[in-house]
Protein backbone atom coordinates (compact mmCIF):
# COMPACT_ATOMS: atom_id res chain seq x y z
CA UNK A 1 0.00 0.00 0.00
CA UNK A 2 2.71 2.60 0.83
CA UNK A 3 4.48 1.82 -2.50
CA UNK A 4 1.29 2.41 -4.50
CA UNK A 5 0.70 5.72 -2.73
CA UNK A 6 4.22 6.88 -3.49
CA UNK A 7 3.78 5.83 -7.10
CA UNK A 8 0.50 7.77 -7.28
CA UNK A 9 2.06 10.95 -5.91
CA UNK A 10 4.99 10.63 -8.32
CA UNK A 11 2.58 10.32 -11.25
CA UNK A 12 0.69 13.43 -10.07
CA UNK A 13 3.93 15.41 -9.70
CA UNK A 14 5.21 14.35 -13.12
CA UNK A 15 1.91 15.20 -14.83
CA UNK A 16 1.75 18.64 -13.21
CA UNK A 17 5.39 19.44 -13.93
CA UNK A 18 5.11 18.24 -17.53
CA UNK A 19 1.98 20.35 -18.02
CA UNK A 20 3.80 23.42 -16.70
CA UNK A 21 6.67 22.83 -19.13
CA UNK A 22 4.31 22.29 -22.07
CA UNK A 23 2.53 25.56 -21.22
CA UNK A 24 5.70 27.37 -22.30
CA UNK A 25 5.38 25.92 -25.83
CA UNK A 26 2.65 28.04 -27.41
CA UNK A 27 1.03 27.79 -30.82
CA UNK A 28 -0.46 31.27 -30.42
CA UNK A 29 -1.38 33.64 -27.56
CA UNK A 30 -4.55 35.70 -27.18
CA UNK A 31 -4.28 39.43 -26.34
CA UNK A 32 -6.14 39.29 -23.01
CA UNK A 33 -4.57 36.07 -21.81
CA UNK A 34 -4.95 32.46 -22.80
CA UNK A 35 -2.99 30.53 -25.42
CA UNK A 36 -3.16 27.37 -27.47
CA UNK A 37 -0.77 24.76 -26.05
CA UNK A 38 -0.92 21.13 -24.92
CA UNK A 39 -0.74 22.10 -21.25
CA UNK A 40 -3.72 19.97 -20.31
CA UNK A 41 -2.50 16.82 -22.07
CA UNK A 42 -0.72 15.21 -19.04
CA UNK A 43 -3.58 15.96 -16.64
CA UNK A 44 -6.26 14.64 -19.00
CA UNK A 45 -4.19 11.54 -19.64
CA UNK A 46 -3.71 10.89 -15.91
CA UNK A 47 -7.43 11.39 -15.22
CA UNK A 48 -8.33 8.82 -17.89
CA UNK A 49 -5.58 6.38 -16.81
CA UNK A 50 -5.78 6.64 -13.00
CA UNK A 51 -9.18 8.20 -12.36
CA UNK A 52 -10.74 11.56 -11.42
CA UNK A 53 -9.02 11.82 -8.03
CA UNK A 54 -5.52 11.67 -9.52
CA UNK A 55 -6.58 14.02 -12.30
CA UNK A 56 -8.02 16.58 -9.87
CA UNK A 57 -4.87 16.55 -7.74
CA UNK A 58 -2.57 16.94 -10.74
CA UNK A 59 -4.80 19.68 -12.19
CA UNK A 60 -4.79 21.59 -8.92
CA UNK A 61 -1.00 21.47 -8.74
CA UNK A 62 -0.70 22.47 -12.41
CA UNK A 63 -2.97 25.47 -11.83
CA UNK A 64 -0.80 26.63 -8.93
CA UNK A 65 2.35 26.20 -11.05
CA UNK A 66 0.87 28.30 -13.85
CA UNK A 67 -0.08 30.92 -11.28
CA UNK A 68 3.53 31.03 -10.15
CA UNK A 69 4.99 31.13 -13.69
CA UNK A 70 3.02 33.99 -15.26
CA UNK A 71 -0.11 35.14 -13.52
CA UNK A 72 -2.75 37.68 -14.49
CA UNK A 73 -4.23 38.78 -11.18
CA UNK A 74 -7.26 41.05 -10.81
CA UNK A 75 -9.06 39.62 -7.81
CA UNK A 76 -8.64 36.57 -5.49
CA UNK A 77 -11.79 34.96 -6.89
CA UNK A 78 -10.53 35.55 -10.43
CA UNK A 79 -7.29 33.79 -9.49
CA UNK A 80 -9.27 30.73 -8.38
CA UNK A 81 -11.46 30.71 -11.51
CA UNK A 82 -8.51 31.07 -13.90
CA UNK A 83 -5.86 28.83 -12.29
CA UNK A 84 -6.54 26.01 -9.75
CA UNK A 85 -10.26 25.49 -10.43
CA UNK A 86 -10.29 25.09 -14.25
CA UNK A 87 -7.33 22.72 -14.32
CA UNK A 88 -8.72 20.67 -11.43
CA UNK A 89 -12.00 20.37 -13.39
CA UNK A 90 -10.11 18.46 -16.08
CA UNK A 91 -10.53 15.47 -13.76
CA UNK A 92 -14.08 15.07 -15.14
CA UNK A 93 -12.44 13.27 -18.07
CA UNK A 94 -11.74 10.40 -15.69
CA UNK A 95 -15.48 9.67 -15.54
CA UNK A 96 -15.29 8.40 -19.15
CA UNK A 97 -12.40 5.90 -19.14
CA UNK A 98 -13.97 3.84 -21.94
CA UNK A 99 -14.58 6.91 -24.12
CA UNK A 100 -11.40 9.02 -23.93
CA UNK A 101 -12.41 11.45 -26.69
CA UNK A 102 -15.65 12.26 -24.87
CA UNK A 103 -13.77 12.51 -21.58
CA UNK A 104 -11.28 15.00 -23.05
CA UNK A 105 -14.06 17.08 -24.56
CA UNK A 106 -16.19 17.19 -21.39
CA UNK A 107 -13.18 17.92 -19.17
CA UNK A 108 -12.05 20.71 -21.49
CA UNK A 109 -15.55 22.21 -21.59
CA UNK A 110 -15.61 22.27 -17.78
CA UNK A 111 -12.27 24.06 -17.79
CA UNK A 112 -13.57 26.54 -20.39
CA UNK A 113 -16.70 27.21 -18.31
CA UNK A 114 -14.55 28.31 -15.36
CA UNK A 115 -12.51 30.64 -17.60
CA UNK A 116 -15.68 32.01 -19.17
CA UNK A 117 -17.22 32.76 -15.78
CA UNK A 118 -14.07 34.60 -14.78
CA UNK A 119 -14.28 36.63 -18.00
CA UNK A 120 -17.91 37.60 -17.39
CA UNK A 121 -17.24 38.77 -13.85
CA UNK A 122 -13.82 40.38 -14.09
CA UNK A 123 -13.11 41.14 -17.76
CA UNK A 124 -16.46 42.44 -19.02
CA UNK A 125 -14.86 45.77 -19.99
CA UNK A 126 -12.99 44.01 -22.82
CA UNK A 127 -16.22 43.09 -24.61
CA UNK A 128 -16.80 45.18 -27.79
CA UNK A 129 -19.71 47.62 -27.68
CA UNK A 130 -23.04 45.99 -28.39
CA UNK A 131 -21.72 42.45 -27.79
CA UNK A 132 -23.08 40.40 -24.91
CA UNK A 133 -20.53 39.88 -22.16
CA UNK A 134 -21.45 36.19 -21.95
CA UNK A 135 -21.11 35.72 -25.72
CA UNK A 136 -17.78 37.52 -25.77
CA UNK A 137 -16.35 35.54 -22.84
CA UNK A 138 -17.53 32.16 -24.14
CA UNK A 139 -16.23 32.76 -27.69
CA UNK A 140 -12.95 34.22 -26.44
CA UNK A 141 -12.18 31.27 -24.16
CA UNK A 142 -13.45 28.69 -26.65
CA UNK A 143 -10.92 30.04 -29.17
CA UNK A 144 -8.05 28.58 -27.12
CA UNK A 145 -9.73 25.81 -25.10
CA UNK A 146 -11.32 23.95 -28.03
CA UNK A 147 -8.20 23.79 -30.26
CA UNK A 148 -6.24 22.40 -27.31
CA UNK A 149 -9.02 19.87 -26.68
CA UNK A 150 -8.91 18.73 -30.33
CA UNK A 151 -5.15 18.19 -30.14
CA UNK A 152 -5.60 16.12 -26.95
CA UNK A 153 -8.43 14.11 -28.51
CA UNK A 154 -5.99 13.02 -31.23
CA UNK A 155 -2.98 12.33 -28.99
CA UNK A 156 -4.43 10.83 -25.80
CA UNK A 157 -5.99 7.67 -27.31
CA UNK A 158 -2.61 6.91 -28.91
CA UNK A 159 -0.83 7.34 -25.58
CA UNK A 160 -3.39 5.21 -23.78
CA UNK A 161 -2.94 2.37 -26.26
CA UNK A 162 0.84 2.53 -25.91
CA UNK A 163 0.70 2.47 -22.13
CA UNK A 164 -1.89 -0.33 -22.10
CA UNK A 165 0.30 -2.37 -24.47
CA UNK A 166 3.35 -1.88 -22.26
CA UNK A 167 1.34 -2.88 -19.21
CA UNK A 168 0.14 -6.05 -20.93
CA UNK A 169 3.74 -6.95 -21.79
CA UNK A 170 4.82 -6.49 -18.19
CA UNK A 171 1.88 -8.59 -17.01
CA UNK A 172 2.75 -11.43 -19.41
CA UNK A 173 6.38 -11.33 -18.26
CA UNK A 174 5.29 -11.43 -14.63
CA UNK A 175 2.91 -14.35 -15.23
CA UNK A 176 5.61 -16.31 -17.07
CA UNK A 177 8.07 -15.78 -14.22
CA UNK A 178 5.42 -16.78 -11.71
CA UNK A 179 4.66 -20.02 -13.57
CA UNK A 180 8.36 -20.89 -13.66
CA UNK A 181 8.67 -20.26 -9.94
CA UNK A 182 5.62 -22.44 -9.20
CA UNK A 183 7.12 -25.29 -11.25
CA UNK A 184 10.46 -25.00 -9.40
CA UNK A 185 8.69 -24.98 -6.05
CA UNK A 186 6.65 -28.01 -7.05
CA UNK A 187 9.81 -30.00 -7.86
CA UNK A 188 11.47 -28.99 -4.58
CA UNK A 189 8.36 -29.84 -2.60
CA UNK A 190 8.23 -33.32 -4.14
CA UNK A 191 11.82 -33.96 -3.06
CA UNK A 192 11.40 -32.63 0.46
CA UNK A 193 7.79 -33.48 1.20
CA UNK A 194 8.47 -36.52 3.40
CA UNK A 195 11.18 -34.75 5.40
CA UNK A 196 9.01 -31.68 6.04
CA UNK A 197 6.09 -33.87 7.14
CA UNK A 198 8.26 -35.77 9.62
CA UNK A 199 9.78 -32.54 10.92
CA UNK A 200 6.32 -31.04 11.45
CA UNK A 201 5.14 -34.20 13.24
CA UNK A 202 8.19 -34.16 15.54
CA UNK A 203 7.64 -30.51 16.46
CA UNK A 204 3.99 -31.23 17.26
CA UNK A 205 4.95 -34.16 19.52
CA UNK A 206 7.55 -32.07 21.37
CA UNK A 207 5.02 -29.27 21.85
CA UNK A 208 2.45 -31.75 23.24
CA UNK A 209 4.97 -33.22 25.69
CA UNK A 210 6.01 -29.77 26.85
CA UNK A 211 2.40 -28.75 27.46
CA UNK A 212 1.81 -32.02 29.37
CA UNK A 213 4.84 -31.38 31.61
CA UNK A 214 3.68 -27.84 32.31
CA UNK A 215 0.22 -29.16 33.17
CA UNK A 216 1.68 -31.70 35.58
CA UNK A 217 3.77 -29.00 37.22
CA UNK A 218 0.70 -26.80 37.65
CA UNK A 219 -1.18 -29.77 39.14
CA UNK A 220 1.56 -30.42 41.73
CA UNK A 221 1.42 -26.76 42.74
CA UNK A 222 -2.33 -27.02 43.41
CA UNK A 223 -3.46 -25.91 46.88
CA UNK A 224 -5.75 -28.00 49.08
CA UNK A 225 -8.60 -25.61 48.53
CA UNK A 226 -8.19 -25.74 44.73
CA UNK A 227 -7.97 -29.52 44.92
CA UNK A 228 -11.20 -29.71 46.96
CA UNK A 229 -13.09 -27.61 44.43
CA UNK A 230 -11.69 -29.74 41.61
CA UNK A 231 -12.70 -33.04 43.22
CA UNK A 232 -16.25 -31.85 43.80
CA UNK A 233 -16.37 -30.24 40.36
CA UNK A 234 -17.65 -26.87 41.59
CA UNK A 235 -16.18 -23.40 41.07
CA UNK A 236 -14.83 -21.33 43.98
CA UNK A 237 -17.87 -19.07 43.54
CA UNK A 238 -20.30 -21.89 44.36
CA UNK A 239 -22.64 -21.30 47.30
CA UNK A 240 -22.75 -23.52 50.36
CA UNK A 241 -26.05 -25.03 49.21
CA UNK A 242 -24.57 -25.83 45.82
CA UNK A 243 -21.64 -27.61 47.48
CA UNK A 244 -24.03 -29.64 49.66
CA UNK A 245 -26.18 -30.67 46.69
CA UNK A 246 -23.11 -31.61 44.67
CA UNK A 247 -21.73 -33.67 47.54
CA UNK A 248 -25.01 -35.58 47.93
CA UNK A 249 -25.14 -36.26 44.22
CA UNK A 250 -21.57 -37.58 44.16
CA UNK A 251 -22.18 -39.68 47.27
CA UNK A 252 -25.20 -41.27 45.68
CA UNK A 253 -22.98 -42.38 42.84
CA UNK A 254 -19.67 -43.25 44.54
CA UNK A 255 -20.69 -44.50 48.00
CA UNK A 256 -19.50 -48.10 48.63
CA UNK A 257 -23.06 -49.13 49.42
CA UNK A 258 -23.96 -48.22 45.87
CA UNK A 259 -20.74 -49.00 44.01
CA UNK A 260 -18.21 -51.79 44.42
CA UNK A 261 -15.44 -51.65 47.01
CA UNK A 262 -12.95 -50.69 44.29
CA UNK A 263 -14.50 -47.21 44.26
CA UNK A 264 -13.82 -46.59 47.97
CA UNK A 265 -10.80 -44.37 47.24
CA UNK A 266 -12.89 -42.05 45.13
CA UNK A 267 -15.48 -41.68 47.92
CA UNK A 268 -12.70 -40.90 50.39
CA UNK A 269 -11.55 -38.05 48.16
CA UNK A 270 -15.12 -36.72 47.92
CA UNK A 271 -15.57 -36.89 51.72
CA UNK A 272 -12.24 -35.17 52.28
CA UNK A 273 -13.06 -32.38 49.83
CA UNK A 274 -16.48 -31.81 51.35
CA UNK A 275 -15.21 -31.77 54.94
CA UNK A 276 -12.36 -29.46 53.96
CA UNK A 277 -14.68 -26.91 52.36
CA UNK A 278 -17.20 -27.31 55.17
CA UNK A 279 -14.54 -26.41 57.73
CA UNK A 280 -13.14 -23.72 55.51
CA UNK A 281 -16.51 -22.07 54.97
CA UNK A 282 -17.89 -23.04 58.39
CA UNK A 283 -21.28 -24.24 57.30
CA UNK A 284 -23.44 -27.12 58.60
Amino acid sequence: MPDSRVKGWVEVAVAAALGAVLSLIKVYTLPQGGSVTVTTLPVLFLALWRGPKAGATAGLVLGLLKLALGPIIVHPVQVLLDYPVPYALLCVAGLFPRYPAMGVLVGSLCRGASHALSGVIFFASYAPPGVSVWKYSVVYNASHVLPEALICIVLIPILLRRVAGAGAGDRESYEEGYREKVEDDREETYEEKKYKHEEKHEKGRESHEENYREGREDYTKETDEEKAYRILGVPPTATNDQIKRTYRTLASVWHPDVKTVEDDSRMKEINWAYEFLKDKRQFQ
